[in-house]
């Protein structure tokens, strides 16, 4: 995530499922929240699974 200084500030989200060397730009929090809630990945530490 980074902080993009505007009026108001904007939060832009990358996935670095592959790497930080090849981070996956999403697009705003709100953006990025159905597609990382959709993430079948299973590297993905996901609060509602065991």
């Amino acid at each position: 995530m980074s902080i993009v200084p505007g009026d108001p500030p904007d939060v832009q989200v990358d996935c670095l499922l592959g790497g930080s060397e090849h981070p996956l730009p999403l697009g705003t929090m709100d953006e990025a929240r159905p597609i990382c809630n959709a993430c079948t990945a299973r590297s993905v530490w996901r609060e509602d699974e065991d």
